[in-house]
Order: structure tokens, then C-alpha cells, then sequence
């Protein structure tokens, strides 16, 4: 059988050919896939597109894009934990802060710290309330004082609405009669020393007596 040898026009390869093969009038290069056309034992072609790279280019480019794509998903979920992540730590943020405020609010309470606080607030907004008061309720918790030195000291501040209360409930113990128990002024009995009311505010002095 007659061999005809001949290049690739696009690769330079040397080609053997069989006679039956080229007879077929198209033969495809082993090595870079060209097309070729023969006709009537003379060598014709035509150039086209390498079909073997072509197919290879083609996944190549799929494995890419699926690359790409599976990236920008995992970027996508990166950041949307990261915003999680955020927000989980500014809700815990806020949690903690408003825990230390209510605790450090406790503990000022326990020590006296707020007595006095709404009425001097409220105070604050009457323009007559220019009177200040000598003492803070937290002295009178563990006073032995008779209520007497509390009245004198709330006349001469300048305080012109002033009542006394007995409260019946020495039965026995050591606590003498006239002893100073509560003061309350507009009906709050907390304040501090220096909480200014208005001269004609109501002002109740309780004191202890044994009870009858």
C-alpha cells in the first residue's frame, strides 16, 4: 500500500500517511489536530481551529469560572459571618454595660448614694425652692438625737410647714422615747444634705414613743 509523507501545515509535523487515508479527502494531524482536505492526490487544506485545544481550553475555562464562583461564595459567607460575628458582639456589649450600670446602681442605692435624688430633681424645676436642707436622711438611720434637734434645725433653714409624728412601737429595748425616726418632706424620705424644697413644703418629723 502506497505511503504518502507530507507536513502539517500548522505544526510542521511530518506526517505518514496511508493511500486509503488520503483517498478519505479529510485527515486530522495526530498532533495538533489540524484539518486537512485532499483532493484528486493533490494536497489541498484549509486551516481551522485546533479542535483538540479547543476542547482542552474549553474545560480549562469552566474550571476557572467554577474556581471563581466557588471563591466569591466562600468570600460571601466570610463576610456575612462576619456581620454575625458583629452584631452578636454589640448585643453583648450592650448587654454588659446595662448589667454594670444596674449593679453599680444597686450598690450605689445600699450606700445611700441616690437618697434624695427625685425630690431634689423635682425641686430643681420651682422657681421658690430655694431652701436647702441641712442634713441628709441617711443620718437619721443610726441617730439617737431626739426629734426635737431636727425640727430646730429645719426651722432655722427656713422651713415654715413643719408637723410632728408620734410612732408607738417602743415595747422594750434600749431606743428612748423622742428618739428621731423618719423625716419625710413632700412624702419622699430620702434626700441629701444641700436638696433645695420650697419654705412651705410639707414636712413630717416621726419620732419613737412607747407603744400603749
Amino acid at each position: 500500500m502506497k505511503i504518502h509523507e507530507l507536513k502539517c501545515p500548522n505544526c510542521q509535523a511530518l506526517l505518514s500517511l496511508q493511500e486509503d487515508k488520503v483517498r478519505s479527502q479529510i485527515v486530522y494531524c495526530p498532533y495538533c489536530g489540524n484539518k486537512m482536505v485532499f483532493d484528486d492526490e493533490v494536497k489541498r487544506y484549509e486551516y481551522t481551529h485546533n479542535i483538540n485545544i479547543k476542547k482542552e481550553t474549553h474545560v480549562f475555562d469552566e474550571t476557572k469560572i467554577s474556581q471563581s464562583l466557588a471563591e466569591k461564595a466562600k468570600y460571601e459567607a466570610e463576610a456575612e459571618k462576619s456581620k454575625t460575628d458583629v452584631h452578636i458582639f454589640k448585643f453583648l456589649a450592650i448587654f454588659f454595660a446595662m448589667w454594670f450600670i444596674w449593679f453599680g446602681c444597686m450598690l450605689a442605692n445600699d450606700e445611700g448614694y441616690f437618697d434624695g435624688i427625685i425630690p431634689s430633681f423635682l425641686s430643681s424645676f420651682d422657681k421658690h425652692a430655694t431652701i436647702a436642707v441641712p442634713f441628709s436622711s441617711s443620718e437619721l438611720k443610726n441617730s439617737t438625737s431626739n426629734y426635737t434637734y431636727y425640727v430646730n434645725e429645719l426651722n432655722n433653714a427656713g422651713f415654715t410647714n413643719i408637723k410632728t409624728h408620734e410612732n408607738p412601737d417602743i415595747v422594750w429595748g434600749f431606743t428612748k422615747e423622742g428618739t428621731i425616726d423618719t423625716i419625710s418632706i413632700n412624702g419622699h424620705t430620702s434626700f441629701k444634705i444641700g436638696n433645695k424644697f420650697r419654705p412651705d413644703a410639707d414636712i413630717i418629723v416621726s419620732y419613737h414613743v412607747k407603744s400603749k
